[in-house]
């Protein structure tokens, strides 16, 4: 990719982060899938509660198989069988 366009890009994110973070938000920049595997590692576990909001992103970098796969309690949107009223009002 032209190292300009990345720059735009790296000015954008910095933006945003600094955004984000005015809105006490915190933001993690990662580079690469890995990285955000590696992170996402350390925080899944100890049988935490992780819900989704309905995220293709999140599905297409492999995040929802990795939590599937981890020490936690996934309130799992996904779930095959799983009815709308289910889906929208029961966390158990």
């Amino acid at each position: 990719m032209d190292k300009n366009l990345l720059g735009m890009y790296d000015l954008k994110i910095e933006r945003l982060k600094k955004a984000l973070e005015r809105n006490n938000m915190t933001c993690e920049v990662f580079n690469t899938e890995e990285e955000l595997h590696d992170y996402f590692k350390t925080i899944f576990k100890d049988q935490k509660v992780v819900a989704v909001g309905g995220s293709m992103s999140l599905d297409e970098m492999h995040v929802l198989d990795l939590v599937r796969a981890s020490d936690v309690k996934f309130l799992d949107r996904y779930a095959k069988g799983l009815t709308k009223e289910k889906n929208q009002c029961d966390s158990s």
